[in-house]
């Protein structure tokens, strides 16, 4: 995961795609198309409820994204790596996982 993110992939869990700075969440509006929107990892936080990992927006209740447990197998490293990176303020999701499996930057 962390090789894909520092080689500038883009992964995609449920309806959320992760970048190493980013995530493009979904804004879900009421009677209209709703739209992608894209955060950095300053801007959000997340929480898990029946059974999915979310990441949602800050400032936008609306603006979230979800991954289920069960049908997306990476889903528990995302939020591992995440949750880390919370707890050390980085703005990366290489950083984090570098700094969790104490590997050298």
């Amino acid at each position: 995961m962390s090789q894909a993110l520092e080689a500038g992939k883009v992964l995609s869990f449920g309806d959320m795609t992760i970048e190493d700075r980013y995530v493009t969440l979904v804004k879900h509006k009421f009677l209209s198309t709703n739209e992608k929107v894209r955060l950095s990892l300053s801007d959000v936080h997340v929480w898990s409820a029946n059974g999915e990992f979310v990441i949602g927006a800050k400032t936008d209740k609306k603006t979230y994204g979800s991954g289920s447990y069960k049908d997306h197998w990476n889903i528990h490293l995302l939020d591992h790596v995440v949750r880390s990176g919370f707890k050390r303020v980085l703005s990366k999701l290489v950083t984090i996982s570098r700094v969790e499996a104490n590997w050298p930057d």
